[in-house]
C-alpha cells in the first residue's frame, strides 16, 4: 500500500481578528479552504486544523475519535490565543459546527457560523460515513483488493468510537443553552432534509442568544463551501464576521 502523509494545518497570517476554521468529519481543510482564504483576503487571521487521522488510511483513521479531534480543536483555539489574538471566531461544517457550537459554550469567541450541523448523529450513521471514507480512500490509494478489504474490516471495530461520537453531539445540544455569541447557521437545500430541521432546532435552543439567523442555500449540499452556491455562502460569511 501506498504510504500517505497526513495532511497539514493551514495557517494563513492577516489582521488581529483571528479566525478557526473546523472540517468536517472524514473530511480535510479542503471543506473550508476557500472560506479561509477568502477571509484572509479581507484582513482576518485564518487557522485550519486537520483532525488527527482524516486523511489517511482507515487502518490509521480508527486509532482515533472525536475525543482525540475536540483535543485538536481545544489545541488549535489556545494556539491562536498563544499567538496573542483576543478575539476569536469560529467557522465549522458538519463535525466542525458541532465543535464550534461546543467551543461557544466553553469558551470567549467572538462570532459562531455553523453549516450542515447535525442535531443528532447517531451510531450507524457514523458506521455508514466511515464505509463511505474508506470507499472514496481507495481511489486515491494504490492497494491490493485484498488490502482493501482488510482496511474496510477495521471499521467493524469502531462501536466506541462511534458510540462517543453519538454521546459528544447529544452533550453539546442539551448545552446549547450557555451560548452567548451571535450565531449564523446554514443549511444545503440539496442536503439531507434533516440538516433543516437540525438547523432550527439548534437556533430554537440558543435562547440567549439575540443575533441568530438560519440560512438555506438551495443549490448547496453538505459540504456547502464546495457546492455550487460557494460564492454566495462565503461572501455571506464575510458579511456576518464583517458586522462585529
Amino acid at each position: 500500500m501506498l504510504k500517505v502523509k497526513a495532511p497539514k494545518n493551514l495557517y494563513l497570517k492577516g489582521g488581529e481578528r483571528a479566525v478557526l476554521l473546523l472540517h468536517s468529519f472524514t473530511g480535510t481543510i479542503q471543506d473550508i479552504k476557500e472560506v479561509a482564504e477568502a477571509l484572509n483576503e479581507e484582513g482576518f487571521t485564518c487557522y485550519a486544523p486537520c483532525y488527527t487521522g482524516h486523511g489517511l488510511p482507515v487502518s490509521e483513521f480508527v486509532k482515533y475519535d472525536i475525543q482525540d479531534w475536540w483535543k485538536d480543536v481545544e489545541a488549535a483555539y489556545h494556539f491562536l490565543q498563544a499567538e496573542g489574538y483576543q478575539e476569536i471566531d469560529v467557522i465549522g461544517v458538519s463535525l466542525g459546527g458541532i465543535f464550534s457550537l461546543k467551543l461557544a459554550e466553553q469558551f470567549e469567541v467572538g462570532r459562531v457560523v455553523g453549516m450542515s450541523i447535525p442535531y443528532e448523529k447517531r451510531e450507524k450513521g457514523v458506521i455508514e460515513r466511515l464505509n463511505t471514507y474508506g470507499e472514496r480512500l481507495q481511489h486515491y490509494i494504490l492497494c491490493t483488493d485484498d488490502e482493501q478489504t482488510e482496511e474496510m474490516a477495521r471499521i467493524r471495530d469502531y462501536e466506541t468510537g462511534a458510540q462517543r461520537f453519538e454521546a459528544f453531539t447529544d452533550a453539546t445540544m442539551k448545552e446549547l443553552k450557555n451560548i452567548t455569541a451571535p450565531t449564523l447557521l446554514m443549511y444545503g437545500g440539496q442536503d439531507d432534509p434533516s440538516y433543516r430541521e437540525s438547523a432550527f432546532k439548534v437556533a430554537e435552543a440558543l435562547t440567549k442568544v439575540d443575533d441568530k439567523e438560519v440560512v438555506c442555500f438551495e443549490n448547496a449540499g453538505h459540504l456547502m463551501p464546495r457546492s455550487e452556491d460557494k460564492s454566495a455562502i462565503i461572501e455571506r460569511i464575510v458579511d456576518f464576521l464583517c458586522k462585529a
